[in-house]
């Protein structure tokens, strides 16, 4: 099994996503948080089950929210480094994965 680590950046996004859904409707941002946490054991479990996206970077969808978990292997680690809105424009995505690279 595939150790996992997750950046501090990353909570900080899930927050934010979580809040903007909790401001939409209360209970949401904890089924945001709950989709987010979900994805930790199939990321161990099998990283390889996800496509490489951009330069090692392999991505978990949350459904149903239109936001996607972003991870790179480094050997036995799983490297969780963002969570993105998939509406977003994908230049900024790789943007920011790069300024996360040396986290």
């Amino acid at each position: 099994m595939t150790r996992l680590r997750i950046l501090p950046e990353v909570f900080q996004d899930a927050a934010e996503a979580a809040n903007w859904y909790d401001d939409r409707e209360s209970g949401l941002g904890e089924l945001f948080l709950s989709c987010f946490r979900s994805t930790y054991n199939p990321i161990k479990e099998n990283p390889f089950a996800y496509r490489t996206i951009y330069k090692g970077y392999r991505r978990v969808l949350l459904h149903p929210f239109p936001y996607a978990v972003y991870f790179r292997l480094q050997n036995e680690l799983a490297i969780i480094t963002l969570v993105f809105h998939t509406a977003r424009n994908p230049a900024t995505m790789r943007r920011i994965l790069r300024s996360r690279e040396n986290s």
